[in-house]
């Protein structure tokens, strides 16, 4: 793909990151199971008006718990395969730093 007169290696570059940051990848999928469990036992406690991601918060109101949980985990995916295809560097140290944050997010959220 051409952007801004520069090719970029989509594929090649998901591929790379898939091939050399397994566990990463694994590590992701885990800590979106564990966020969205953490999530749906402290949103059924404190109410759905404690959630702290604004587009999650927004996604459940409108399309339920369950539902508007996968919804924002399915955007977080789609983003982080985006940014990884885009950038060799700079998208897997988003990967890195995503399932950092969703493993805060397991942290506070059972706290």
């Amino acid at each position: 793909m051409k952007i801004l007169d520069e090719e970029i290696p989509l594929r090649e570059n998901l591929d790379y990151s898939l091939r050399r940051y397994t566990a990463w990848w694994l590590l992701l999928l885990a800590t979106m199971i564990l966020d969205v469990v953490s999530t749906v036992g402290f949103v059924s406690a404190l109410g759905l008006h404690k959630e702290a991601n604004a587009l999650a918060r927004w996604l459940m109101e409108a399309l339920g718990l369950l539902p508007g949980l996968t919804a924002a985990k399915v955007l977080q995916v789609f983003a982080v395969t985006a940014i990884v295809s885009l950038n060799r560097r700079v998208g897997n140290l988003f990967l890195m730093a995503i399932v950092l944050l969703n493993a805060w997010a397991v942290v506070i959220n059972s706290i």
